[in-house]
């Protein structure tokens, strides 16, 4: 039922005027943009993104022997970090300790470094307005206009 509320609030917020919304998930106190139609309402209804996923490559690692809590705990690398939910996931919900972050879009680079702050990990995580490549030069960045993973 809560859901369901959440959905029509969503609605609200945006047909609202273009505003950051944060909302208290599993993955942390995540920001983002009102007029962000996949990302936004998902978290705004669901208040996890990819949690049990996360959980499941934390798991993973452990039983590989990648990650063991004995010993000094490893980076994560987050390419297209968006607004930081899944490196922001990973240190919230173990196994990581540092991470580095690389988002190109201007956008969405505000919100992780805002996001970064308000889960007091600014001395966790490392970040860049970059995208990646393996090739050299410069490309153009398409901006995906209702979702901010899309760009």
């Amino acid at each position: 039922m809560k859901e369901i509320w959440r959905m029509l609030r969503w609605h609200l917020i945006y047909l609202g005027s273009r505003r950051d919304v944060t909302v208290n998930t599993v993955n942390g106190v995540l920001t983002f943009d009102s007029k962000d139609w996949l990302v936004g309402k998902y978290l705004y209804v669901k208040r996890n993104h990819e949690a049990q996923e996360i959980r499941g490559f934390i798991n993973l690692l452990r039983a590989k022997g990648y990650l063991d809590d004995s010993i000094s705990k490893a980076t994560a690398l987050n390419v297209g970090a968006n607004i930081g939910m899944t490196c922001i996931g990973l240190l919230k919900l173990g196994g990581f300790d540092r991470a580095i972050a690389f988002e190109p879009a201007p956008s969405s680079y505000r919100l992780l470094i805002h996001t970064i702050k308000q889960n007091n990990l600014d001395d966790r995580i490392r970040h860049f307005q970059l995208a990646l490549s393996s090739i050299d030069g410069e490309l153009d960045l398409e901006i995906s206009a209702d979702n901010s993973e899309d760009n």
